[in-house]
């Protein structure tokens, strides 16, 4: 069994301690492969750096929405150019965050365009973050995915919308990613969402260290732990395990560009 965790974070700082602890117990495992993803620059380089060290490891670069504002105002051109020169199999994690409100709203929706539009050309995947601002982010990639060619190319991150929403992005041709999230005892709207997404449109993360599945819930979460949502998602789509990993693996692997293990 191979699994992929579309979205992780051990390029930040909670996991300077053990880092390569982290990456070896992922591949204990079965975790073969994993995309750091970036929030600011500095994680977005560290995710690049990364990824050039280590096999199985791949990097996504963005200003997170809670980011705007302290980027200033050539943060994203100095993004722009780092994605530029390469490295990198997405952009993100970018989108809106009206719950934490950190970056002013209007500063967030010209981020997300701007990201959209750099993902439309550099031919990358989109990698989206969505918290309490659905009816805008819905709004804003129905006027932009078609025009930036994006379709089969969006990764609605870490999902935590009701089963609609979810039905809202496949029919813009996103990817649906979920967490640990769906593993608790409380989560479920989330498991009804993910019962609408076909399996052949989800993918599997951890969002580490953030969110640790129900198993592991209150520590910090890590790469290996995704066999948690690997198991919940299998058991919501009444498939094995070993299906479940192989074909959120093989979503991964296409999504992001990525060729398959053989």
């Amino acid at each position: 069994m191979r699994l992929f965790d579309s979205h992780a974070h051990l390029n930040l700082p909670e996991f300077d301690d053990d880092r390569d602890e982290a990456r070896a117990r992922a591949r204990v495992a079965g975790v073969t492969r994993m995309v750091n993803v970036g929030i600011d620059l500095a994680s977005s380089r560290m995710a690049r750096e990364m990824a050039a060290e280590h096999e199985g490891l791949y990097a996504a670069a963005a200003i997170h929405p809670n980011s705007v504002d302290e980027a200033g105002p050539d943060g994203f051109a100095r993004l722009e150019e780092m994605v530029r020169e390469g490295g990198f199999v997405a952009v993100g994690e970018t989108g809106l965050d009206y719950y934490r409100e950190y970056s002013d709203r209007g500063a967030q929706r010209q981020a997300f365009r701007d990201h959209l539009r750099l993902a439309g050309e550099s031919g990358l995947p989109v990698v989206i973050h969505c918290r309490e601002a659905h009816e805008d982010c819905r709004r804003i990639l129905a006027e932009e995915a078609g025009r930036r060619d994006l379709e089969g190319r969006i990764v609605m991150h870490c999902f935590g919308g009701t089963p609609e929403d979810a039905r809202a992005y496949l029919e813009l041709g996103a990817y649906v990613s979920f967490s640990g999230t769906v593993t608790f005892k409380n989560a479920h709207e989330n498991r009804a969402a993910a019962k609408v997404v076909p399996l052949d449109r989800t993918l599997i993360e951890t969002d580490c260290p953030y969110l640790a599945p129900q198993p592991r819930r209150g520590k910090k979460n890590e790469p290996a732990y995704v066999v948690f949502t690997a198991e919940e998602i299998a058991r919501i789509h009444g498939v094995s395990l070993d299906q479940a990993a192989e074909a959120t693996t093989a979503n991964a692997c296409r999504v992001f560009g990525i060729e398959e293990e053989e």
